[in-house]
């Protein structure tokens, strides 16, 4: 994303009232899952789904968040990802 996309992105969140439940979608090829989960780091419940081929893996994690910064870094941390597409 753009830096353009994530003031958009910080603006709408800004909105909301923190802390906040947040849910992060990511679809992730899946030898590329083992480093989503290394960048997503501690706190996250998290439930993966294979696609039907098992090609792919979609991962939902949801934590509380304390504000859109820390929204917008988990965005950040994923795109060093190879081929992850965050929903």
């Amino acid at each position: 994303m753009s830096d353009q996309k994530y003031q958009k992105m910080k603006s709408l969140l800004e909105e909301e009232t923190f802390p906040l439940t947040y849910t992060f979608k990511f679809i992730v090829p899946s030898i590329e899952v083992p480093q989503l989960m290394n960048h997503l780091g501690q706190g996250f419940e998290t439930k993966t789904k294979p696609s039907q081929k098992g090609k792919y893996v979609s991962v939902s994690a949801v934590k509380s968040m304390a504000s859109a910064e820390d929204i917008i870094d988990v965005y950040k941390r994923m795109e060093s990802i190879k081929g992850v597409i965050a929903l």
